[in-house]
């Protein structure tokens, strides 16, 4: 064995071929306090996730002195290496080793870091070395390709807020320490950047980037991935080696901003219309603050009406703004921005304070105002104490409770339910009413549901499409989630009501309350204030007024109060068809639909394949056009009078209602009601008889 030069704190350990630590002395234990017998040497005493490259170990080295660099240490040891059998372990190595003392050493004509280059908490370069590293290595890598990695760990803050600040370091040295294994596995340098930002330059080729963007979404997404803990990659390709490598990171960090939020986009390469936009979104900032202290932010009402009335039961505070050059801006065209700076906290209690003192205006003015539901994001509750600020608010105003309402989207929910679900809770321990926003859009709605705590739901309509195709699931999802809500008991409120249709299949449905164009688009205050003149205008009971208990055709059918032979009288003939290549099938009815028909089981088993054929001829085309309607009007399915042949030979009209419900294996699927509507169409025919006699000339 050689000699180490003299010192103090040298440092000793024996490992087996595994890797293993057998036995180490006290030093050992002093500096690494966490060491067991069996850890594995380059995981306890390097903080590396594989055996290093450069151990003296590995290929026969280090049998005489050798210099290696500890990077959990953050210094440089002078390694002298022996091998020897030891009982029961068999072949094993003794480690021998010394701090150097040095900051820098020159290893095989490179320069390796010196303690102060290296971050203590990841190991990895910091920031300013990292950069100056760049450029060193890359002026000795001739026509070679290599391009800059930026790493962003998605809501970082949020992984501290709910872990804590020990697990937070903890994660962040173990991508420092996954960072360290690829560039020990594929090369390249890797830096910490501070906070959640890491970067790391890489070879330019498609299967190193895509190995090493697959190793890094695995093992973040072991830390909650779930909910968004995921990291995003913006890419500088290299083109130019002789540009500051400070340059090259504002690259590469402007392509991870522009996908920030992005689930379904984790990787970004550079381009220049990035930096416009980048450019772009600071001058839009500016002009946001600057906005904020002129108000030039408006608000906007807009109204919720009783459906079945039309009249104002509340209404939502929304913005515009009102730009001195490019005129009214929409929301659209800044809150995303503001959303994804942090920025949207400062615009939203704006907006709050606005919605206040119009309260107060009314209430002095001796109107009578319907309470105004604000919008809460989850930027807000992480930035301020919403709970404090909104019954700040409150007493500086002088409000009643009831009249501040507040809207929490449910996408809030999605990410983080059980804070969102405790500041839900204190805002209406605090007596304000508590919405979920944009509820249906998410995709943890209905598993929601039931945790909840919150006064009334907003369903959101634009998830139900109301073409052929889509309408029958969306229709199915629509009822639900309103069946849901009736079951826990909790209002409804429907937004984006747009037409006619929509708003007769809300109240099918049982759901009173709705907001959208169809009723009124949003106002400035000074038009809603004109609302306000006619007291007609306004339900004044609200959202929250006392309803009839609803009656359930399934309770009333469970709880025997009529007999089968009442219900079926009730509901009159039904029928279930089946449309396959033109043919009309009918595959069940109930007792009633034999006496509407005059037929009976065994005779219309015969006929039930070809029903069709059952009709009278002259009419076939009309029925086969009243399942063609239902298949273009889901909602309200379609009806006509048609005649159809007895068993006895005679003929009858039936009036046929036609609801389309679903296809499958290309056949489609089909309720129909039937009513006997002989009399009305005899009368019918005898009255355009006396009509037409009527108008000719008496003799």
């Amino acid at each position: 064995m050689g000699t180490l030069k003299e010192g103090t704190n040298t440092s000793a350990f024996v490992i087996n071929k595994a890797y293993e630590i057998v036995h180490y002395n006290q030093t050992i234990q002093e500096d690494y306090p966490e060491v067991r017998k069996g850890d594995l040497c380059y995981q306890a005493l390097c903080g590396r996730g594989m055996p290093c490259s450069r151990c003296p170990i590995l290929e026969g080295q280090g049998r005489a002195d050798s210099i290696v660099y500890n990077e959990k240490m953050g210094k440089w040891m002078e390694v002298i290496v022996s091998d020897f059998v030891l009982p029961d372990e068999g072949p094993c190595s003794i480690v021998i080793a010394k701090d150097t003392g040095d900051e820098t050493h020159l290893y095989s004509g490179a320069r390796h870091p010196g303690k102060n280059e290296r971050d203590h908490l990841t190991s990895l370069y910091k920031s300013e070395y990292f950069l100056r590293r760049i450029e060193e290595f890359l002026k000795g890598t001739g026509d070679e390709k290599y391009c800059l990695t930026a790493i962003d760990i998605e809501h970082f803050k949020l992984f501290n807020e709910w872990y804590g600040q020990e697990a937070g370091d903890c994660f962040l040295a173990n991508i420092g320490r996954q960072l360290h294994a690829f560039v020990e596995e594929s090369g390249g340098i890797a830096g910490y950047m501070g906070s959640d930002d890491f970067c790391i330059l890489l070879h330019n080729e498609d299967q190193v980037l895509e190995h090493f963007q697959k190793q890094m979404l695995s093992y973040v997404g072991q830390y909650g991935g779930e909910v968004g803990f995921l990291p995003s990659f913006g890419i500088y390709v290299i083109k130019d080696k002789s540009i500051p490598a400070s340059m090259m990171y504002d690259r590469a960090s402007i392509a991870v901003d522009s996908i920030k939020g992005n689930y379904a986009k984790r990787v970004a390469y550079y381009d220049s219309m990035m930096m416009q936009q980048m450019e772009e979104n600071h001058v839009l900032l500016s002009d946001v603050q600057r906005g904020l202290v002129k108000e030039e932010f408006v608000l906007y009402l807009q109204p919720k009406c009783n459906m079945a009335t039309g009249k104002i039961v509340g209404a939502e505070a929304l913005v515009r703004w009102q730009h001195p050059e490019r005129g009214l801006i929409m929301p659209g065209g800044f809150v995303p921005l503001l959303e994804r700076s942090g920025f949207i906290a400062r615009l939203d209690c704006y907006l709050w304070e606005r919605v206040c003192r119009c309260l107060r205006g009314w209430i002095d003015a001796g109107l009578r105002p319907m309470p105004i539901s604000v919008n809460v994001s989850r930027v807000d509750i992480y930035t301020i104490d919403v709970v404090e600020h909104i019954k700040a608010l409150a007493i500086e105003y002088e409000l009643p409770r009831y009249l501040l309402e507040v809207e929490i989207t449910e996408s809030a929910y999605a990410e983080d339910d059980q804070l969102i679900t405790q500041v839900a809770e204190a805002l209406r321990d605090a007596g304000f009413t508590v919405l979920m926003d944009d509820f249906g859009s998410g995709y943890s709605s209905l598993n929601i549901l039931k945790d909840l705590n919150v006064d009334i739901l907003k369903i959101d309509m634009k998830f139900l499409a109301m073409d052929e195709q889509t309408a029958g699931k969306g229709l199915g999802i629509l009822e639900a989630i309103t069946g849901m809500a009736k079951l826990i008991g909790m209002r409804m409120i429907a937004e984006g009501v747009e037409t006619e249709k929509q708003v007769k299949l809300l109240l099918d449905m049982n759901c009173v309350y709705g907001q959208g164009f169809y009723f009124y688009r949003p106002m400035p205050v000074e038009a809603y204030e004109a609302l306000m003149e006619d007291e007609d205008n306004f339900d004044f009971r609200g959202i929250k007024a006392k309803k009839t208990k609803n009656l359930s055709v399934k309770e009333l059918l469970s709880d025997g109060l009529f007999s089968e032979v009442v219900i079926h009288k009730i509901l009159g003939g039904i029928g279930f068809y089946k449309i396959f290549e033109q043919r009309i099938e009918l595959l069940q009815v109930n007792e009633q639909y034999y006496k509407v028909t005059g037929t009976n089981p065994v005779d219309l088993e015969e006929k039930r394949a070809w029903i069709l054929d059952e009709i009278y001829e002259e009419d076939r085309e009309e029925a086969q056009e009243i399942f063609r309607r239902a298949d273009r009007d889901i909602l309200n399915g379609a009806e006509g009078d048609i005649r159809r042949y007895c068993p006895d030979g005679s003929i009858i009209w039936v009036n046929l209602r036609v609801f389309f419900m679903k296809e499958k294996d290309g056949a489609k699927f089909y309720y129909g009601a039937i009513s006997n509507v002989t009399e009305q169409m005899e009368m019918r025919r005898k009255r355009l008889n006396e009509q037409s006699a009527s108008s000719y000339p008496q003799e």
